[in-house]
């Protein structure tokens, strides 16, 4: 169906779609770590009984650090500290995906009877990954997909851009996707274009099956409001009301979560972000932060003295101590009372380690909980320099969860990467013949190879596994023809098969 029409009253974005973004700005401000934001998405909300409130109205509590008043008592603006837990796990996981760059390949032109048209493509293809500068990318995509819960590949095309296929990023909150049987159907794209006064301009883009529609709507901070020309906005003059796909492609995006399932919102296809449920913690390990610099800041040496031994600097000037001056006047006072009238200094105590405790505990549960070992994040590491087996004995979380990720991946860009060879060959004239990439992602903990080998080579000598299974060790990358050839030259290497002396006489 294309883009709807009747919209004056329609609500933007749509009513069911309210608690699932509600989600991803909550989010976003532990991502973003702005602390605007913060103070705005997160809490609780609570519904106050109709005796205490006639309005029925909603808010948000302030059980959250973040959602306390700015001001303390006198006005004066509350020094809060955010650590950036959030952005630092999604950074760690971008590098554990992508910090080693995927492989991609044409399986059809690495056969040993390799066709010159897979070869072609393939070189095509890493000539376009080269233009896209698609590494980077992968590696920023990870980032926001950690940080907010999911992202959409969306392979295309703009001739006064580039003279090859493009590939944008979209995050999830800019989408509404629909799903049937599992599998995603479409997916509508908006953006605010301008904004003047209560007037919003929103330019929606919706992909369905062979068919890509792009809209403009006028309208409020709530409706979407009317259907305008696209010419009325500058950044949708050039867009086409309906652009159809090349043959080949059912639908553009790909959409990637980063986790699933979503536990708050079972039933729907909408990825969780790694710090998902870790909301209180994070709130709790900023107030403790803040806590310790407040230490810091009022335990500050104080020096106490008399009135007297203050020098006025003039009517209405102030008055101030000398910490250089080597003799004083003497005063006319009660000995009796000179420990009281003498210099004081006041030193409060600084609660150093209990605080640090606090705050690394905070942190290994928040990384624990998003699914790392704490090890990846330098926690328990002193006097270790493991590799190896121990290596990945001591992460074994964090390579699980990488692991876990990459099947999602891996699909999402093989997928992505064929639509974009269809539409270089169908809108730019390419030569090359169609076949699907292949894509490894071995991110930052790939198994060492002598580690790998030992274990094969104890397979052997035990006669505990097939040829065919320590080639697909080795290599687990290799499928279909490509095993059974790489298998039969291994043998044929090894000995295993002879060739019949009688020509096939016996």
């Amino acid at each position: 169906m294309p883009l709807p029409t009747n919209t004056q009253k329609l609500r933007w974005p749509p009513t069911e779609w309210g608690g699932v973004l509600q989600d991803i700005r909550e989010a976003d401000a532990w991502y973003s770590g702005d602390q605007d934001k913060l103070m705005a998405h997160t809490g609780m909300t609570v519904k106050l009984p109709s005796q205490q409130n006639s309005f029925g109205i909603s808010f948000r509590g302030g059980i959250s650090f973040w959602r306390r008043r700015a001001n303390d008592r006198t006005g004066k603006q509350i020094n809060r500290i955010h650590v950036p837990v959030a952005s630092d796990i999604a950074a760690a996981n971008s590098d554990m995906l992508f910090g080693d760059a995927p492989v991609i390949q044409i399986p059809e032109a690495h056969l040993e009877t390799a066709l010159t048209d897979a070869k072609l493509t393939e070189d095509r293809l890493q000539e376009l990954l080269g233009l896209l500068s698609f590494e980077s990318m992968l590696l920023e995509a990870a980032d926001v997909c950690s940080g907010i819960g999911g992202i959409y590949l969306v392979p295309g095309w703009d001739k006064e851009v580039a003279d090859y296929p493009l590939v944008s990023v979209i995050h999830q909150d800019a989408a509404i996707p629909e799903y049937r049987m599992g599998h995603l159907t479409a997916v509508t794209f908006w953006r605010q274009v301008e904004k003047d006064g209560k007037k919003i301009m929103r330019h929606l883009e919706r992909h369905e099956k062979g068919v890509i529609f792009h809209g403009l709507y006028s309208g409020s901070d709530d409706f979407l409001g009317d259907a305008v020309p696209l010419a009325d906005h500058k950044s949708t003059a050039d867009f086409d009301p309906e652009i159809k796909l090349p043959d080949g492609i059912s639908l553009l995006p790909a959409y990637i979560p980063n986790m699933m399932p979503n536990q708050k919102r079972r039933g729907l296809r909408v990825g969780r972000s790694d710090t998902a449920g870790c909301e209180s913690l994070m709130d709790a390990l900023d107030e403790t932060f803040t806590s310790w610099m407040r230490d810091i800041r009022v335990g500050q040496a104080r020096i106490i003295v008399p009135d007297e031994f203050l020098e006025r600097s003039g009517r209405g000037q102030g008055a101030r101590f000398d910490l250089d001056r080597e003799l004083f006047v003497g005063l006319d006072m009660d000995p009796g009372s000179f420990e009281k009238a003498g210099i004081t200094e006041n030193q409060f105590t600084i609660r150093t380690q209990e605080h640090a405790d606090t705050a690394v505990s905070l942190f290994e549960r928040i990384v624990t909980s998003a699914g790392y070992s704490p090890q990846s994040f330098g926690l328990h590491i002193e006097g270790q320099g493991e590799s190896g087996i121990a290596l990945r004995t001591r992460e074994k979380k964090s390579i699980n969860t990488t692991g876990k990720k990459a099947k999602y991946w891996q699909s999402a860009v093989e997928s992505t990467l064929e639509k974009v060879l269809i539409i270089d060959k169908a809108e730019f004239s390419g030569s090359h013949k169609i076949f699907r990439p292949r894509v490894e992602i071995e991110g930052n903990f790939a198994r060492d190879p002598r580690e790998t080998a030992e274990t094969i080579d104890l397979l052997r000598r035990a006669g505990a596994a097939s040829t065919r299974i320590r080639v697909k060790m080795a290599q687990p990358h290799l499928e279909g023809e490509e095993l059974e050839g790489e298998v039969q030259r291994v043998m044929e290497e090894e000995g295993m098969i002879v060739e019949d002396p009688t020509g096939g006489l016996v």
